[in-house]
């Protein structure tokens, strides 16, 4: 039972909290835009592109930043930035694919 409510507090902790600080940090962004092209459905599928950033950026720094503070403010800045950080991966992924081609 303890390991239980060990793992359910992991989640809320690394995941749902991280998802949900990545998707205000897209919801600032959309905020800011001067775009006022934005429709309700794209700014409803950035705001969950950015919380699914920001949960794996949440994961992925987990061992290497010990404050907690730092790593919600690096999540965050994730959500924010996601297109970017979503575009970055997928250059690198298909140049990867690129070079076991060659």
């Amino acid at each position: 039972m303890d390991n239980n409510k060990d793992f359910w507090s992991s989640v809320i902790d690394g995941t749902l909290i991280s998802g949900l600080i990545g998707g205000l940090g897209m919801v600032c962004r959309l905020l800011l835009s001067d775009n006022k092209e934005i429709t309700w459905v794209v700014a409803i599928r950035h705001i969950l592109a950015a919380s699914i950033t920001a949960i794996i950026v949440g994961h992925a720094v987990k061992d290497f930043i010990s404050y907690e503070s730092a790593r919600f403010g690096i999540v965050g800045i994730a959500g924010y930035s996601a297109p970017e950080i979503l575009e970055y991966g997928l250059r690198a992924v298909r140049k990867r694919i690129e070079n076991l081609k060659k």
